[in-house]
């Protein structure tokens, strides 16, 4: 999932223009998943150009996946590891469609599920990293955190660290990856390494500024008190 994606709809104008444009693409963009959408969707997707099928399953997949209905979410779980698995499908849809089956798995705890897709991610990425959310290491480092065991913290450290090389666009998706990094640095031993990475998680925190001149708060990190008090006593900072 794109950011792009994900965002699509919240940036349209309020006009008859935006409001036909989102009635447009409705089949390809909701939720909807009964007999009559089915049949919809298959109808389109038999009649739209051959580039852009891959790009509606997947849109699809994540409206169905982001309905809270169980049955909906299944099936657009289905049709993301249809993509995942399509020997034809475009290397950063691959990408896209690796990177959110292995965060819905890491989400219902389905850990090896969720390492297995991640880093299939991180391997289809390679030096191009078209198609991703940009927490794919993030992710796969959380999973290794939580399965424990010497070397994967240490696997987990390298991955956070690449992350911080090239990080997220997002402040909260930062903040996240260095609320990871102080957990592996800890679980390691690493306290002055915790520190640092607790120090900047909070000044992450208390950014008032997306750093984006369209989008001064989108992304802007909301942490509650107890996770901001624990950080402050790893950084060492008064509470």
């Amino acid at each position: 999932m794109t950011q792009r994606d994900a965002s699509f709809g919240a940036n349209l104008r309020a006009s008859p223009d935006a409001a036909a444009h989102k009635a447009r693409d409705a089949w390809f963009r909701s939720s909807d998943w009964d007999a009559r959408a089915r049949a919809e969707f298959a109808r389109r997707i038999a009649r739209a150009r051959p580039d852009n099928r891959v790009q509606y399953r997947r849109i699809k997949a994540l409206a169905l996946h982001g309905s809270g209905d169980r049955e909906r979410a299944a099936a657009g779980y289905e049709m993301m590891a249809a993509i995942a698995g399509d020997p034809e499908a475009p290397r950063f849809e691959k990408v896209g469609a690796l990177s959110a089956l292995g965060a819905y798995d890491q989400d219902r705890g389905h850990l090896d599920d969720a390492e297995r897709s991640l880093r299939s991610a991180l391997k289809a990425m390679d030096n191009n990293p078209s198609g991703s959310t940009g927490l794919e290491g993030v992710r796969l480092a959380e999973v290794l955190l939580a399965r424990g065991g010497r070397g994967r913290l240490e696997e987990a450290r390298g991955l956070l660290e690449s992350s911080a090389d090239d990080p997220p666009v997002l402040l909260d998706d930062r903040f996240r990856m260095c609320v990871s990094a102080v957990r592996v640095s800890l679980a390691l031993g690493g306290h002055a390494q915790a520190a640092a990475w607790a120090n900047t998680a909070l000044s992450l925190a208390n950014a008032s500024h997306s750093g984006l001149a369209n989008h001064p708060t989108l992304g802007l990190v909301q942490v509650d008190a107890k996770t901001r008090e624990w950080l402050a006593s790893v950084a060492g900072r008064p509470r």
